[in-house]
């Protein structure tokens, strides 16, 4: 006899999963993606039993509308209509943070009381933490520095325009100040450390670029690196 889930990936059956599904598991919304294509993102993972059970599911719940790009937990083989209540609840969303402006790599300890301004990694880390089948998983922030330091700037996505003035710095971790911009980002739990610095210098590399920086290091004769050095300061 031939399995359930062979024979409806074979004709099409759109037949469901029942129950609490069986393991916690991240997922990513990317910018742009249909319902159809999250319906197929959900079926790779093994959450729904088809992008078919997941579209019809969604057609009765407008929330699925307002799904926002991002990172969500959920759980392995859930009903479609599990799958969709679990993508409209903001207790789902994993991987948030915001950078203020102004704020460093490392954390800042007040000289006169002690109190720390956390800084870039320490938010990272922060943001990356999340919570599989009750246990609690982060990237740290030694980690994060040590990448910082040591992985190869183009496994980072440090852009061409400060791949040599970053170079010069060695395996100094501060290689990477003012290269990750600040604003709202979405981390991605599952990443490595190399991997989700990566994400946060290449999406911000192309927002300096679209917000006019190489234009701005042209007209004030300095390089795009020191810019960004300087504004981090």
């Amino acid at each position: 006899f031939v399995g359930s889930k062979l024979w409806h990936g074979l004709f099409g059956g759109s037949s469901d999963f029942a129950g609490d599904g069986t393991a916690d598991v991240v997922i990513e919304v990317h910018s742009g993606d249909s319902t159809t294509a999250i319906g197929q993102t959900l079926q790779e993972r093994n959450v729904v039993s088809s992008s078919k059970a997941f579209v019809e599911a969604a057609a009765a719940n407008p929330a699925i509308a307002a799904i926002q790009p991002g990172f969500y937990k959920v759980r392995t083989e859930i009903p479609a209509s599990s799958a969709v209540q679990r993508l409209a609840d903001p207790a789902s969303r994993v991987g948030q943070m915001v950078i203020p402006e102004g704020r460093q790599l490392d954390d800042v300890a007040d000289v006169k009381t002690d109190a720390v301004t956390k800084g870039i990694l320490s938010l990272i880390s922060d943001a990356s933490c999340v919570d599989l089948d009750g246990t609690r998983a982060c990237v740290s922030a030694d980690d994060l520095k040590r990448a910082a330091g040591t992985a190869d700037l183009g496994a980072l996505s440090v852009p061409g325009w400060a791949t040599a003035e970053a170079t010069a710095m060695g395996d100094d971790h501060r290689r990477l100040e003012g290269l990750i911009a600040p604003g709202s980002w979405n981390v991605n739990p599952s990443g490595s450390a190399e991997q989700i610095l990566a994400s946060l210098i290449g999406a911000s590399a192309a927002q300096y670029e679209a917000n006019g920086l190489l234009a701005a290091a042209e007209t004030t004769g300095m390089s795009p690196y020191e810019i960004l050095v300087v504004a981090s300061l």
